[in-house]
């Protein structure tokens, strides 16, 4: 046996052997080595006998001593502008283990759709986790299928974890229609609300059985008081999952977009009657951005209720942070920007302008793959709210972005209709700590 000489591996003895190997049996036989670099080093190994001979090559992984750690910067570039990114390693951080990448995202989820299958998550445990992760996929896969640019294996994967995580669910259904963590008599109205209007959503991807549906919809609206509102109850472990969904006025419009997004008819009673609960009700959460984010997606869709959404509309825009990137709303930041946005896009026919502001600044807020840990619902909403906005965005970019290093091009690449999906990566060189970011064309981009 032979090992080869390996650039970045020392050898601590010797790099040759011979041994004796019995017909049908097998021997272990080691090379003493001193990884020197970190990273893949490919390793061959040659074995030479009397009769045959065969050679394998395998790759050896060099990982820096200590604990992966990230730090993240998301930003939003326009023509003309040039943005100065200036890296300092930390002190703690081990000898020559610094990676630095700079990700181009044209589209609103070019970067989510990059990584997509770190974002796509089987769905297991109960009912409130297993939504958890089947909520996400559903978004992706539709948007995926929308595109027609959906590889083989990611579709295959996508329509396995929501066929799964479909049956699942089904198997937490309570006896009065609803859902809960473990099923049971009673459903949470919460957990309830979130399977119908996801299961609703999911019409798109996969066959969804009508009468569960239906059944959800009716232990809904059996929750509904007099005055049209829906009190949320205690039928709920993971409390990261609701947001901040503890108020009445947010609880009812979170039923009520529930029940309009199941899209039937025979709930129009317990609509109209949540919407003028809300109605009725707005001047009580006039300075909660987050009530009145969830509660103007729910009258949008709500017949009769348009003129109301848009004056909410106004009022958020009022109550709009405009610090840094865009624009953003508190508290539950995420979630509320993500409620805005998807309401800011659906405003009238075309949309507000103000919608750019909301998106710009979710983009700034993900994570290294694509998407969002603060809760579940931060997600959810957030990746909604940025499809939304990938599939009305005007795709009319044509601009050239470059990484300068002092007077030395690192990087270009030119971003237009033909590229607008797809994200653009390039690894900064360790040596490097102080750049400049140039755009210059039609069209603004996100980067991190």
């Amino acid at each position: 046996l032979s090992l080869a000489d390996t650039e970045g591996i020392e050898f601590t003895g010797s790099k040759g052997l011979s041994l004796t190997v019995r017909a049908n049996s097998a021997l272990p036989a080691s090379f003493g080595v001193n990884p020197a670099e970190v990273g893949e080093f490919p390793v061959t190994i040659t074995a030479i006998g009397s009769s045959s001979s065969d050679a394998v090559k395998r790759l050896i992984t060099v990982v820096p001593e200590g604990l992966p750690a990230e730090q993240i910067l998301n930003d939003v570039i326009e023509p003309g502008q040039v943005h100065e990114l200036n890296l300092q390693p930390p002190p703690w951080m081990v000898e020559d283990s610094a990676r630095t990448f700079l990700f181009i995202s044209p589209s609103p989820v070019a970067q989510s759709m990059n990584g997509v299958s770190d974002l796509l998550g089987m769905p297991y445990g109960c009912g409130e986790q297993n939504m958890i992760f089947m909520a996400p996929d559903i978004e992706i896969l539709k948007y995926l299928r929308e595109l027609g640019e959906l590889a083989p294996e990611v579709r295959a994967e996508a329509e396995n974890f929501i066929n799964v995580g479909y049956q699942r669910q089904l198997t937490f259904q309570t006896q009065d229609g609803g859902f809960a963590a473990f099923g049971g008599e009673q459903g949470s109205l919460w957990l309830t609300a979130f399977v119908l209007s996801t299961f609703a959503s999911a019409r798109e991807v996969r066959d969804i059985d009508e009468s569960v549906l239906t059944a959800s919809a009716e232990m809904l609206a059996s929750r509904q008081k007099t005055d049209g509102s829906f009190e949320t109850d205690d039928f709920l472990i993971h409390r990261e999952m609701d947001g901040g969904l503890q108020n009445l006025y947010a609880m009812t419009a979170y039923v009520a977009n529930a029940l309009a997004d199941h899209g039937s008819d025979g709930f129009s009673d317990e609509l109209q009657r949540a919407a003028g609960y809300l109605s009725s009700q707005t001047l009580d959460v006039w300075e909660d951005p987050y009530s009145l984010a969830i509660a103007t997606v729910a009258l949008q869709k709500i017949e009769g209720y348009s003129s109301l959404a848009e004056d909410l509309l106004d009022r958020l825009l009022e109550l709009a942070i405009s610090e840094g990137t865009g624009i953003h709303w508190e508290p539950y930041p995420v979630e509320t920007t993500g409620y805005a946005a998807s309401a800011l896009l659906s405003s009238g026919q075309t949309g507000r302008p103000e919608a750019q502001a909301a998106i710009d600044w979710l983009s700034t807020q993900r994570n290294s793959l694509g998407g969002y840990g603060t809760s579940t619902q931060d997600t959810v909403v957030a990746l909604h709210a940025l499809f939304q906005a990938a599939r009305n965005a005007n795709r009319a970019l044509d601009v050239e972005l470059s990484l300068w290093s002092g007077s030395e091009l690192l990087y270009e690449v030119h971003l237009d209709q033909a590229n607008y999906d797809v994200l653009q990566q390039f690894e900064v060189p360790e040596d490097r700590s102080a750049f400049e970011l140039r755009s210059v064309g039609v069209g603004t981009v996100a980067y991190q």
